[in-house]
């Protein structure tokens, strides 16, 4: 379905932008990322637009997620994947919904500290901005208007109440990958994420 098509395809793309900006990314995992990224740029939404008539897209896609594996796998994830595995953990939210829903708003968190590489991711997306910072907020501008043309759900139509964001913000800050993101995240920089995101 077009929804699965979509929520997968950025649950991918999460692994990919993570994979390469993680403190623990090293030359090889560089190379599956790129690779990766490429191939979901260039065809996720090709691929919800036409499920049934694209076949190349959704070859892409699949090859472009395959090879998102070897990259987060043996780098790591980073704080997206700490609160989408904290709210998974908790209700009933679709990994990948999760994942797209807060890949921005951490993206901005990191910008100071991973602009250059997001610059790099932005390139392979094709944004011509040649300023890192510029075109690292291009890219972040992209990701969000990515998740509204693939209808991603937003945080608010989760129904997830604010009394509840203590929880994810501790499991957050718990999780194992918590240590490899760019930027060190503690409990109240995932609350200030989960309130900036409802």
């Amino acid at each position: 379905s077009p929804s699965l098509v979509a929520s997968t395809g950025l649950d991918a793309l999460t692994h990919a932008v993570e994979a390469y900006t993680v403190k623990s990314a090293t030359f090889l995992t560089d190379i599956f990322a790129r690779e990766s990224l490429k191939l979901i740029f260039e065809s996720l939404e090709r691929a919800y637009g036409n499920i049934k008539g694209d076949k190349e897209a959704r070859e892409k896609i699949m090859l472009g997620s395959t090879l998102a594996g070897p990259a987060f796998c043996n780098s790591d994830v980073g704080a997206v994947h700490c609160v989408a595995e904290a709210i998974g953990s908790l209700f009933d939210t679709p990994h990948g919904v999760a994942n797209s829903i807060f890949l921005p708003f951490i993206m901005e968190v990191n910008l100071p500290v991973a602009k250059d590489r997001y610059a790099e991711i932005a390139k392979i997306a094709g944004v011509a901005e040649k300023d890192s910072e510029a075109a690292a907020r291009e890219l972040i501008r992209m990701i969000k208007f990515l998740s509204i043309s693939l209808n991603i759900p937003s945080f608010k139509e989760l129904g997830i109440k604010e009394s509840q964001f203590p929880e994810i913000a501790q499991k957050s800050f718990e999780n194992n990958s918590n240590p490899s993101n760019p930027r060190e995240a503690g409990v109240e920089d995932y609350l200030t994420i989960l309130k900036k995101a409802s």
